[in-house]
């Protein structure tokens, strides 16, 4: 009896260690590689030497040290198609898991990710992974480099990224993630590279950021921030690439000799005025803040005859000059008037009213000098009761409108020009329209896609109508 135990004691060990010494692996790491292979596709893969075959050390893209896999990695495209299993988190002392250009792995980033506490480096970009970045990636502390990008990640960046103190390398770009940039990430003072262009955040850039301050690649282009970018970040590290470009920023910091070690800075497509980029363009002029989005809002209203009515251009600058336009011309005498100031308004002043603003500092990219425009004001006159036999209206439809315009009064028109103008105010073309007709059929196949007005002059009242062509 003695013996028929010690046989089964001895046949049980067997089975146990004899594979794993085979596998020179403990049992849940090779049942986690073996999860990993059919999940992803494995008998597909472009290679997929030693595979469930030979010892998992000459498996293809495995590393082991002593009995546990430390590294899963395939540098280039292994065509893995499926997605990335739950038993991902039982490789427990997994060091790197770089995994990225297959474009055909879907799924989710297993929330198990976050039992790789041993995790140095992160790999999955150029992938179709889609969802919210896991919270218990904060769990993963001696992170390094986590690199996600040009994947479907969507939802919030997690503040516990901001457990991550040895992050120095964190890539997200080109994806869909959205909401705030988190305060917590200003814990990660040992970052060298954040890239968190082309996604949805929206927000203001945090201030903590200027604790990471070692960092000189960052990139936020692209998104929906807004407001100033802070100025405690005007003198954070030895930057040498900033790119704030194409989001809704209406400040930068002052000019410091810190932004004379950048090599790139791109703060072009924001709402930056000339009295935000002059002072930067005297001190610096090797950096991309061209174009900037139009000056204030669109106003459309109804004032009475004798008011006063300031339209104010938005642009600012010392070195500005101003280039009002009154129905597609341009209004004499107001070069230096950053606000057109209308007083004692008639029926004469109806209509549309745009600015362009140039600098002498600030160049385009051709060495013209830079241009602002103040989006559209359009100004009609109350009519009161005496004025009524001599309304006039003006209609135009479809709106918008994709080939034929048909423009109606409704009352004759003689002697008068029908005048176009783009939403800046400026003409664009100049059609006669023929003496006492109440319509007429316009062509816009040849505008380009855009917001357009109308605009006809009937004795002593002008006449407009907005367009959108489409």
């Amino acid at each position: 009896m003695k013996r028929k135990l010690i046989l089964a004691i001895t046949i049980l060990i067997t089975c146990i260690w004899l594979p794993c010494l085979h596998a020179q692996v403990l049992p849940q790491d090779s049942l986690a590689l073996v999860a990993f292979y059919n999940s992803t596709g494995g008998p597909n893969w472009t290679n997929h030497t030693g595979w469930l075959t030979g010892p998992v050390s000459s498996w293809y893209g495995v590393t082991i040290v002593g009995v546990r896999v430390t590294e899963l990695k395939f540098y280039t495209n292994n065509n893995l198609i499926g997605f990335i299993p739950e038993q991902i988190g039982n490789l427990a002392n997994l060091f790197k898991l770089i995994i990225g250009y297959n474009p055909k792995l879907t799924g989710v980033l297993p929330d198990e990710i976050g039992q790789l506490t041993n995790l140095y480096g992160l790999g999955i970009g150029n992938c179709s992974l889609s969802g919210a970045i896991p919270n218990s990636i904060g769990n993963c502390s001696h992170l390094n480099f986590i690199n996600l990008p040009q994947n479907n990640f969507s939802g919030a960046l997690p503040f516990e990224i901001g457990n991550l103190d040895s992050l120095q390398f964190l890539d997200l770009h080109n994806n869909q993630l959205s909401g705030p940039i988190p305060s917590e990430i200003g814990n990660c003072t040992e970052l060298l590279e954040l890239r968190l262009n082309n996604n949805q955040l929206s927000g203001t850039i945090p201030t903590s950021l200027a604790n990471c301050n070692q960092i000189h690649t960052l990139y936020l282009s692209n998104n929906n921030l807004i407001g100033e970018i802070p100025d405690e970040l005007s003198g954070v590290g030895s930057y040498v690439s900033l790119d704030f470009s194409n989001n809704h920023f209406t400040g930068i910091p002052p000019w410091t000799p810190v932004w004379l070690m950048l090599n790139d800075l791109a703060i072009g497509g924001n709402c930056l005025t000339f009295e935000d980029l002059e002072p930067h363009f005297v001190g610096y002029m090797w950096y991309d803040y061209y174009p900037q989005d139009n000056m204030q809002t669109i106003i459309d209203t109804l004032l009475p005859k004798g008011s006063d009515f300031n339209i104010f251009s938005g642009t600012l600058g010392e070195y500005t000059t101003y280039y009002w336009y009154h129905n597609g011309l341009q209004i004499p005498g107001t070069e230096n008037d950053d606000t057109l100031k209308l007083t004692n308004i008639s029926e004469a002043d109806a209509g549309v009213y745009g600015c362009e603003a140039y600098s002498s500092i600030c160049k385009q990219p051709n060495g013209m000098p830079m241009v602002l425009f103040r989006r559209p004001v359009t100004i009609g006159i109350t009519v009161g009761v005496d004025d009524q036999p001599s309304y006039n209206t003006l209609k135009a439809y479809p709106s918008p409108c994709t080939n034929l315009l048909h423009i109606e009064t409704s009352k004759p028109i003689y002697n008068s020009a029908m005048i176009i103008t783009n939403i800046y105010g400026i003409q664009i073309t100049q059609i006669q329209w023929v003496n006492g007709a109440l319509s007429t059929t316009l062509n816009t196949g040849k505008l380009p896609n855009g917001i357009y007005v109308l605009t006809l002059q009937d004795k002593n009242q002008i006449l407009t109508q907005k367009i959108v062509i489409h």
